[in-house]
């Protein structure tokens, strides 16, 4: 089997290895998201989007310009036996980030202590050393990633996920806290956690004088472009929320907040799992053969995306209604209109993210800077368009149009450095595939209309079967993928026997 080959297979193999990191934290989320919004009302739920948001932004740049550039420089400096002197800068650089970052944020929050509500002050307040301990783990993990080490990196974002949520169960049933009591379970989880994931991602090496400043320089130059990047797609994210919050009030904030976030969420597990799987060795691709090799590589890791992310963005547009019904209480139940829009929206997100790994590997991070300000800029700009006249339809509505601005950037400015290769011939095999099963599941869901969760397991399970069925009905999987499928499907049936 040749070098390509034996790439597809580790790729399958991490990725499986990488799911429970990525289905474990989603299932505690779908979990939080009825937890949350049948205890407290929208405009408590609105005031943690808005400061787990900030935490968020706070994040962005410290994961972006360390955790970013580990993934792209780990295996440069384990090639040149210079791991040492990359951690202790890297160690170095989070310190002198955590420090500046949480020393504005307190000023900020002085500053405007008294032009807020307190609670959502005391929340902002307890955002702070929730931001310092989330990113410390996240580069931990970065480190493993950087590794291959899945099953590690796995285990420990999974078991954290789950402790998080029992502890912010146990703070808010038995002592009887406010929403608050979610942001100190999960920094309790952080804490406790912490001082292992780092032993793992250290080799318990522990910080000492290999600090190099042309290593930290590099880390800085490479990694603040990405955090630009991010910020700026923190913006296409999460900007509309406080447009909306400010024209609508915090209970509107609420309503798309649970619609977003069950959707895009499902999608973000999608993408984050082909990153995980995929990137470590693709970086590895392109230092060892060359553009050719990695465009190719890219091209089949796009189609398997396709494959399995425009089907759910169908199958989430068609159910949506019955979803927020099942997961979240009525008060919230008009948030579904916005659910296709999100979705087919975040597939967008992902496309671009395989479009952009030619100006990712070609270290051009600036050039992909300036596109996402743009987009970012767009954004801004229909949101105020469309939030005030529309509330959060119009908030979906300016997030969908931007993230194809995104893209279609993106593509353009990232051609000449690799092309992305749609596979045009199965792109309209997947959306032929899925449009059917879209049909389906609407006639199903209009005679049989209801919020019950087995019905909708049901549907699921009936739109996952078609969609496979119709996939093998238009020969659009290939001989090796064919004898895969059933390989499993075997493995499946005698383990059950």
């Amino acid at each position: 089997m040749g070098g390509e080959g034996v790439s597809i297979i580790k790729f399958i193999k991490n990725f499986l290895k990488y799911s429970p990191s990525s289905f474990i934290p989603a299932l505690v989320g779908f979990l939080t998201i009825p937890f949350l919004s049948k205890i407290f009302d929208p405009t408590s739920y609105g005031n943690y989007i808005l400061v787990i948001s900030v935490v968020n932004v706070l994040s962005i740049i410290i994961n972006s310009i360390c955790g970013d550039s580990t993934v792209r420089f780990f295996s440069v400096y384990k090639l040149h036996e210079k791991l040492k002197s990359f951690y202790d800068s890297l160690i170095v650089l989070y310190l002198f980030l955590a420090a500046v970052l949480t020393i504005i944020s307190l000023l900020v929050l002085y500053i405007i202590q008294h032009e807020i509500d307190s609670n959502l002050y005391n929340l902002m307040l307890a955002g702070v050393p929730l931001f310092i301990f989330t990113t410390a783990f996240f580069i931990s993990g970065r480190i493993l990633v950087a590794k291959e080490n899945s099953g590690i990196y796995s285990f420990f974002v999974s078991f954290q996920s789950i402790l998080g949520f029992l502890f912010s169960i146990i703070l808010i049933l038995v002592f009887k806290m406010n929403i608050m009591g979610i942001m100190w379970g999960y920094m309790i989880s952080f804490i406790l956690l912490l001082p292992f994931i780092y032993k793992y991602a250290f080799e318990g090496k522990y910080f000492g004088k290999g600090f190099s400043r042309p290593i930290f320089m590099k880390l800085v130059k490479y990694g603040f472009p990405v955090a630009i990047t991010n910020l700026a797609a923190w913006i296409l994210s999460f900007f509309d929320r406080y447009v909306l919050g400010f024209y609508w009030g915090s209970a509107q904030v609420g309503i798309y907040s649970a619609s977003y976030t069950l959707s895009e969420m499902t999608m973000t597990i999608l993408l984050n799992l082909f990153m995980l799987a995929s990137y470590p060795a693709l970086v590895k691709i392109w230092e060892t053969k060359g553009k050719i090799p990695t465009q190719d590589y890219i091209g089949k890791l796009t189609r398997y995306y396709l494959l399995i992310g425009f089907p759910v963005a169908v199958g989430l547009s068609i159910l949506s209604k019955p979803i927020i019904e099942v997961i979240t209480s009525p008060a919230y139940y008009g948030g579904y209109i916005i659910i296709p829009l999100v979705v087919f929206g975040a597939l967008l997100l992902g496309l671009q993210w395989w479009a952009q790994l030619g100006l990712l590997l070609n270290n051009k991070t600036h050039i992909i800077a300036i596109i996402v300000l743009i987009a970012g800029f767009f954004n801004i700009i229909t949101n105020f368009i469309f939030i005030p006249n529309y509330g959060f339809i119009g908030a979906a509505i300016s997030t969908f149009i931007s993230y194809l601005i995104l893209l279609s950037l993106i593509m353009v400015f990232s051609r000449s450095y690799l092309k992305l290769d749609f596979q045009f011939k199965s792109f309209i095999k997947i959306v032929f595939s899925s449009a059917v099963m879209g049909l389906i599941l609407y006639i199903i869901n209009q005679f049989f209309a209801t919020s019950q969760i087995i019905h909708l397991i049901v549907e699921i399970l009936i739109g996952i079967i078609l969609y496979l069925l119709i996939l093998f009905a238009v020969k659009e999987f290939r001989d090796e993928e064919t004898f895969l499928i059933k390989e499993t499907i075997y493995k499946i049936v005698k383990n059950r026997r």
